[in-house]
């Protein structure tokens, strides 16, 4: 029984293995990580515009946002020295938001 059941998962991990590797596939996946690369980064407006309304960055860490933009340099410096276009392309726009987050919380402490 245990020898079928370990065939069954061999056939199904290949079956699984043909269709992430599927060209289609990658495309969608490709396609969905610039999507992504330009929603997740947009999260971070709503705090840069609140930020400039209110005239005030009472409770926003300016060493955590400085902690995130670094991260996000690092991920695109990551990318560019790979040649990554979704790596490139999210965190370099991710970045420059979370840097304006920085400057804003500057500007407004």
């Amino acid at each position: 029984m245990k020898h079928t059941h370990g065939l069954h998962h061999y056939h199904q991990t290949k079956k699984l293995q043909k269709i992430v590797s599927s060209d289609a596939t990658k495309e969608f996946v490709d396609h969905s990580m610039y999507l992504l690369g330009i929603l997740a980064p947009l999260m971070t407006v709503p705090q840069i515009v609140k930020i400039w309304q209110v005239h005030s960055a009472a409770g926003v860490s300016v060493f955590s946002w400085a902690a995130y933009a670094i991260g996000s340099l690092a991920w695109f410096v990551y990318g560019v020295v790979h040649k990554e276009k979704p790596i490139i392309f999210a965190n370099g726009f991710a970045c420059l938001l979370q840097f304006a987050v920085v400057i804003s919380v500057m500007v407004f402490s």
